[in-house]
């Protein structure tokens, strides 16, 4: 819990230090290249970073959507596959994909919004997929965390 509470400073700290390590080394005759290495390296964070930081984001604020996402593509890929490799009409969809058919993706589309339509169904009806947790904890269906119920009232 130390590292959740202290990570920005942590983060600031690496971060300071990293920089008075790369002025120190500098090179006369190298900086373009220098440059150019600190420049795709800070750019290389950068875009991991992100891209993990709003999975994090999504995996405890929105997970509802998350999981209805992964749910759904799941579905449609799995009814893909199972059309594509037992439908006898095989109509090829790409030139990059040959066993892609254009009956294996409708088929998956219509999978997918019938799939998405019986699982919302079944899952809003779920506090833990309404709910906003205030709390971040790292156990899965946490009752710990504390949550606000349809009447706005806190309970844990």
């Amino acid at each position: 819990m130390v590292l959740f509470q202290y990570h920005s400073m942590i983060v600031f700290c690496l971060l300071t230090i990293h920089m008075i390590i790369f002025v120190v080394s500098l090179q006369k005759g190298f900086y373009g290249y220098q440059f150019r290495q600190l420049g795709w390296t800070l750019l290389s964070a950068v875009a991991i970073i992100t891209g993990v930081t709003g999975l994090i984001v999504a995996l405890w604020k929105c997970r509802l959507w998350l999981i209805f996402a992964v749910l759904t593509i799941t579905a449609h890929n799995a009814f893909d596959y199972l059309v594509n490799k037992y439908s006898p009409v095989r109509t090829p969809m790409l030139n990059l994909k040959p066993d892609a058919t254009m009956e294996g993706f409708a088929v998956g589309v219509l999978v997918s919004f019938i799939f998405f339509t019986v699982t919302s169904m079944y899952l809003l009806d779920r506090d833990w997929f309404r709910t906003v947790p205030t709390k971040l904890s790292l156990i899965p269906f946490d009752s710990e965390a504390y949550r606000v119920d349809r009447d706005g009232d806190l309970f844990k």
